[in-house]
């Protein structure tokens, strides 16, 4: 199917980028999902379902994405039968009607085998061997370097994807990729297991939910819907399966008085030599006093804690999906590089200078620069800025 996308590089008032969208929006009609489609604006990026009117707004407004040129995500005919044909080894990738998909396999829209490819860096046209497309460890006895930045690093392993999962990794992939492909409840095409409980953290995690409004709201799913069997019935249960999909973070006791964190040197301290705040929390005496020798301190239960997220793994997560492997080095693929107009850092002097000072660095666009935002923060105690 020859289709003209050139009208995408064109500006968004421009007569010709105005009618191209509307043949756009006649095409992405043949094709919906539930009254839906892939909204392919510059800000969605063909990741987020839309009514049609929401996505002509957002294509003549927010403007289109100009790497999304083979429409393989609308449309009938040919362009379905391409976009099933799982050249990309991931029939989770394909998007269309809940029959379609069902026939391949796919229960739900979103992309569970792709994304439990992505985390555990594995080969998913052949879950059977489990053979990783990216070193799993840093400081791997093989230096060569895997291909991060097209959809070949997933279905041609590099050199590199020699190492295999450990009986845990494996035992927690093979988990996940069972609720992957279990349906919510029997004839449920909408949702398998464990989109659903992903969906139920996003919507935790974006509406600041308490992890007993979690375990309640999921408390009275399973009472009101029996057919859902064997599902995580409190929010621990439900932790305790995300938390295999990596991105951990690391608890470390910390001085209520914020002057130290207790590791290293300082692990094994009952209390900081300077304030003499206890590491662990007590309780109220009989008295109602919490000092003297009336004071009960739980050894087990640290007074307060610092949560270290570790910046590594997650940069690597960035690059281990080749859709935000993509975002990563928009500065210096995609970038407007007009002289004279600040629109991104990479356009101020600064990123520049330190480009000209760091040529080793800043010749591979996939070097992260890392930035200190302070918004809120005044070291000053002042109660204005």
């Amino acid at each position: 199917m020859d289709i003209d996308t050139s009208w995408i590089e064109l500006p968004n008032n421009h007569p010709t980028y105005i009618s191209g969208t509307i043949k756009f929006i006649k095409l992405a009609k043949e094709g919906l999902v539930d009254g839906k489609a892939l909204c392919p604006c510059k800000k969605c990026r063909v990741d987020e379902w839309l009514t049609i009117p929401e996505i002509e707004e957002h294509i003549l407004f927010q403007g289109f994405d100009k790497r999304y040129k083979i429409w393989i995500f609308h449309g009938r005919g040919p362009v379905l039968e391409h976009m099933f044909s799982d050249q990309h080894g991931s029939i989770g990738d394909v998007a269309g009607s809940t029959s379609q998909r069902a026939q391949h396999g796919v229960i739900g829209r979103d992309d569970m085998r792709g994304f439990l490819g992505y985390a555990f860096g594995v080969n998913m046209s052949n879950v059977n061997e489990l053979e990783p497309v990216y070193p799993h460890h840093v400081g791997s006895s093989d230096q060569s370097e895997p291909n991060f930045f097209c959809h070949s690093s997933i279905n041609e392993p590099t050199p590199s994807a020699t190492q295999v999962m450990n009986e845990k990794e494996k035992a927690n992939f093979e988990r996940l990729l069972e609720a992957s492909n279990k349906e919510l409840y029997d004839g449920c095409k909408t949702f398998s297991k464990l989109s659903f409980l992903v969906r139920m953290f996003h919507i935790q995690c974006m509406h600041h939910l308490s992890a007993e409004s979690f375990t309640m709201i999921l408390e009275l799913l399973i009472e009101a819907f029996p057919q859902i069997m064997e599902f995580p019935s409190s929010f621990y249960e439900s932790k305790r399966m995300i938390n295999t999909l990596g991105l951990w973070y690391e608890k470390i006791d910390a001085c209520p008085n914020n002057y130290i964190l207790y590791r290293g040197e300082h692990s094994d301290k009952d209390e900081y030599d300077v304030c003499h705040a206890s590491r662990w929390k007590t309780t109220k005496s009989k008295e109602g006093s919490t000092s003297g020798e009336n004071k009960d301190v739980k050894k087990d239960k640290p007074a307060k804690v610092f949560r270290y997220f570790p910046l590594i793994p997650r940069l690597k997560r960035l690059f281990m999906s080749s859709r935000t492997a993509e975002d990563m080095i928009w500065h210096e693929k995609d970038r407007d590089k007009q002289e004279g107009i600040l629109r991104h850092p990479a356009d101020a002097s600064a990123w520049k200078d330190f480009d000209d000072k760091y040529r080793d660095f800043s010749s591979d666009p996939r070097s992260v620069r890392l930035g200190l935002a302070s918004d809120g923060f005044n070291p000053y105690y002042e109660y204005h800025a």
